[in-house]
């Protein structure tokens, strides 16, 4: 099993509208594109279809997504997480000690949120069924360097719903959160 710790970038049309059209400001590292924080654990069954080379793969991941700030007056903020795991999937490589590459599917859910004054918060929840790819270099057995691309394909109902507060932004237009999520960074392998 790896643990790995990654940093990654959200390419979707639906929410990059949303966030031109609510005067969020999207700046950092990777261009225009949504930025988040990954703690990822992927693993393979070694004793899994016994005469065959592959290997079955699974993982979990938890993605944070780093706040952007508006324009506005009430200084609202966009955000959220999704929590993924990949049910079925497949080690191409899994006898190497130097390289995984692993395709799997499995589904990401969680919500995208926007708050307002800290008193006011609304929710897009998100479910979408996915499919992953990741690549992952080893060095000495131990530490590696991994790439992780996910699709998703949201599923839930393109809507804002307020959570807590007053309605101050009622124009909120939902949208579905259909997007390619990439992202690379470390892996540490768990003895």
């Amino acid at each position: 099993m790896f643990l790995g710790f990654n940093a990654g970038i959200s390419m979707d049309i639906g929410e990059d509208d949303f966030l031109k059209n609510n005067r969020f400001d999207v700046v950092g590292l990777y261009g225009g594109n949504v930025s988040f924080f990954e703690l990822h654990f992927a693993s393979t069954d070694m004793d899994s279809w016994e005469d065959s080379y592959f290997k079955t793969g699974v993982s979990t991941s938890l993605k944070y997504f780093y706040p952007i700030e508006s324009g506005d007056s009430l200084g609202s903020r966009f955000s959220g997480y999704l929590f993924g795991f990949d049910l079925i999937g497949v080690n191409f490589f899994p006898t190497t000690s130097f390289l995984d590459f692993v395709i799997s599917a499995g589904a990401n859910t969680g919500s995208k949120k926007v708050r307002a004054d800290n008193d006011v918060k609304y929710k897009n929840y998100v479910f979408a069924p996915k499919v992953s790819g990741e690549l992952r270099l080893v060095f000495n057995d131990q530490f590696g360097l991994n790439v992780h691309v996910e699709q998703q394909i949201d599923i839930t109902k393109a809507r804002w719903k307020l959570k807590k507060g007053a309605d101050v932004l009622p124009g909120l237009a939902g949208y579905k959160n259909n997007a390619l999520l990439i992202s690379a960074g470390i892996s540490w392998k768990l003895n």
